[in-house]
């Protein structure tokens, strides 16, 4: 059906360049790469300390945060489950925060409060809780999916990790030990 449409659309978008790959290379003149947006008045820098009391969270605490539909198995929480499996297993002290479902008001808060986001989804085009956690300053810590490589790459506190429970753990516990924000740099321009 995708195909069929292509032939009678005049343009197509699409949100990420990985994308792109999938539109047959004689429609690609005819196709754009554009990321979902996000409102910078909702997503903005928030203290932790802040956060945590809004949400009545302890402030000593070190917190992963999952977002995700555990349920969903397109967001991968069994290999969230995994890591934390080995995590506990090398005695690296946190909380798993799965606020899901929630108010979307408070999510900047969750995102604040967090020491790290897990994102360990299988599939996506262009997530906007990775460009909101980078606003905030969320560490991040998930899979290489949808446009997650170029927005958060080689930035210092976030992990691309591989589809392996022993990597997503080690970068889990690697971004627990960074415990301060991210300073995304120029990669906001492009949200």
């Amino acid at each position: 059906l995708s195909q069929y449409l292509l032939f009678r659309a005049d343009a197509a978008i699409v949100k990420s360049k990985r994308m792109l790959r999938w539109i047959p290379f004689y429609f690609r003149f005819k196709t754009q790469v554009i990321p979902n947006g996000i409102n910078l008045k909702k997503f903005k820098v928030i203290d932790q300390t802040v956060a945590r009391q809004y949400l009545q969270l302890n402030a000593h605490q070190g917190y992963i945060l999952f977002l995700g539909d555990k349920n969903d198995s397109r967001k991968n929480f069994k290999l969230l489950q995994k890591a934390l499996h080995h995590l506990d297993e090398s005695n690296v002290h946190y909380a798993l925060l799965t606020p899901y479902p929630t108010d979307s008001s408070l999510i900047p808060y969750y995102l604040a409060a967090a020491n790290v986001l897990a994102f360990p989804s299988k599939l996506e085009g262009s997530p906007n809780v990775i460009k909101e956690a980078l606003v905030i300053g969320c560490p991040i810590v998930a899979t290489d999916v949808g446009d997650v490589m170029e927005r958060i790459g080689n930035i210092e506190g976030c992990h691309i990790s591989k589809f392996d429970e022993y990597d997503f753990s080690e970068k889990l516990a690697t971004a627990l030990k960074f415990n301060k924000r991210i300073n995304p740099n120029g990669h906001l321009t492009e949200i």
